[in-house]
């Protein structure tokens, strides 16, 4: 790891190696920039409020050919109720993909659709419907504060990136003009690489 651009200095073993295998990884099919910068906020995106704390370790820069984008090595601290309804406390690193694109969006929020989403739509309709995608919308589940600029947003062809990702607990964001992509489990290579192409496909729409 000698060409390893990142103090790894108190971080697991196994952060560590998925952190070496994503940059190297990337180095392959990008210029990649360690110690990129990125003037967002993550306080102002929704996909964030759960965690009571967010600390980005390092970012990586990567130049695409329509946009840059910028992947994020975060480590995020939460709470919840386990399955016996005691409450428990967790920490881990994730990775975060953010990136530019050429106008802005409605603020909308996108995640797989659950059962206890489906549970929810009987009790209260809040989510975005794509009637004319009816696989789509058995899928994801959206939500947005502006349904018809959703529906403008989410066009066939963003769709259809959507529906060929085979990332789990997927979710994403848009807000202006950024998009924040990543996943609700511990940093791993395969998802960060799959979320970064899945960045440069949507770029290729606008």
């Amino acid at each position: 790891m000698k060409t390893f651009p990142f103090d790894t200095f108190g971080l697991e073993e196994r952060d560590e190696k998925v952190l070496y295998k994503t940059y190297a990884e990337l180095k392959k099919k990008y210029d990649v920039i360690p110690d990129g910068y990125f003037d967002v906020d993550l306080k102002d995106y929704d996909l964030f409020s759960e965690y009571s704390h967010i600390f980005v370790r390092e970012t990586i820069e990567i130049p695409l050919e329509n946009t840059t984008c910028y992947l994020l090595f975060a480590q995020v601290s939460y709470s919840g109720i386990g399955g016996k309804g005691q409450e428990y406390s967790a920490s881990e690193y994730r990775f975060f993909v953010i990136g530019e694109l050429k106008k802005e969006f409605a603020h909308l929020l996108l995640r797989k659709m659950t059962f206890i989403d489906k549970l929810h739509e009987v009790m209260k309709p809040v989510r975005v419907k794509f009637e004319n995608d009816k696989e789509f919308s058995n899928k994801y589940y959206v939500l947005a504060k502006d349904s018809l600029k959703a529906e403008l947003a989410l066009g066939s062809k963003y769709r259809d990136a959507l529906m060929n990702l085979s990332i789990g607990n997927f979710f994403l964001e848009m807000k202006n003009n950024h998009v924040i992509i990543g996943n609700k489990t511990p940093a791993d290579t395969g998802v960060a690489l799959e979320c970064i192409d899945f960045m440069q496909k949507i770029s290729e729409i606008n």
